[in-house]
């Protein structure tokens, strides 16, 4: 049985790293306090994000000789989550810099 590359959990996934990488630097600008970061970046982002299913896909995959849609998968969410932290912490300079 063939399995359908899971866009839905790498969408969540790329998403909650833009909104991580935005709330990283309005934590740097706005001195959040310990606690509020990890609320925020192990919590609330924690839960948010999707690494176990992102992982189970991914052996589904494997498992049906999909190899090329799970290293695609792998390749996917590691480079645009990267990406991803990487834009929201600039636009969450940018934002911080217009709000002070």
């Amino acid at each position: 049985m063939e399995h359908p590359f899971p866009f839905g959990i790498l969408s969540v996934n790329v998403l909650g790293s833009f909104l991580i990488g935005f709330c990283w630097s309005l934590s740097e600008q706005f001195s959040f306090s310990s606690t509020m970061k990890l609320f925020l970046f192990t919590g609330f982002f924690g839960g948010f994000t999707t690494f176990s299913s992102f992982t189970l896909d991914t052996m589904n995959l494997m498992k049906t000789g999909d190899y090329k849609l799970a290293i695609t998968n792998i390749l996917a969410s590691n480079i645009l989550g990267l990406f991803a932290v990487l834009a929201g912490y600039f636009l969450g300079k940018h934002t911080a810099g217009m709000i002070k």
